[in-house]
């Protein structure tokens, strides 16, 4: 319950929504509605609108209703800040604690928030737009770990390079075409293996290799 947000990246049909998918999935099945909110940014081709008939769904923004971001991202806001408050209020510093504690009512529930297709998603806005956006997410970033929000992004090749991704520990490479791009996203290429099979991830500087 204490790991950080998730960034998976990679070239055209390497499987991001796959792994994305699977992410929140997991999650669904582990916990009650009570216990964990699901918000859902999909900037593809839609394959995670069934998730706005789940229990545990706040909201499912596309860009077909892009204005709805500014607003959802606004209420995450808002919502990370009365969390601190309560974790303030009971002298804890992390959600764990303050579920501990609190009555089942009264318990903080986890919150995920998966943001499918971050390039297409800055493509679509004007630069003053995707600043504002950059920043409420960054503040997801870097305050939501300790008050029980998650953020879990996909996103191409590009993302290494974009301020967000300083923000996020956990991040998987996976298959991209041109080699360079391994390099760009801190993976010495000497490290490589010459075939990587169907569903294998990238990660840590070494490049370690996992299923």
């Amino acid at each position: 319950h204490d790991d950080s947000h998730l960034l998976f990246f990679g070239g055209s049909r390497s499987g991001r929504t796959t792994a994305l998918r699977t992410i929140v999935s997991q999650a669904i099945l582990r916990f009650t509605p009570a216990d964990l909110h699901l918000y859902v940014v999909d900037y593809g081709n839609g394959a995670l609108l069934p998730l706005a008939g789940d229990p545990h769904t706040g909201a499912v923004v596309t860009p077909q209703d892009a204005e709805r971001l500014p607003r959802l991202l606004g209420r995450l806001g808002a919502e990370l800040s009365r969390r601190q408050s309560v974790l303030a209020q009971a002298a804890v510093g992390r959600i764990a604690e303050q579920r501990r504690q609190a009555s089942p009512r009264g318990a903080l529930a986890y919150a995920v928030v998966a943001i499918r297709g971050w390039e297409r998603l800055g493509a679509s806005m004007t630069p003053d737009e995707m600043l504002a956006i950059r920043d409420q997410v960054m503040r997801l970033l870097r305050e939501g770990p300790a008050v029980g929000i998650r953020v879990v992004i996909t996103a191409d090749r590009s993302v290494p390079s974009d301020k967000i991704a300083s923000f996020i520990d956990t991040q998987y490479a996976l298959p991209m075409r041109d080699v360079n791009d391994y390099r760009a996203a801190g993976i010495m290429v000497r490290d490589l293996a010459p075939e990587m099979p169907p569903g294998r991830v990238l990660f840590g500087p070494t490049g370690a290799e996992g299923q």
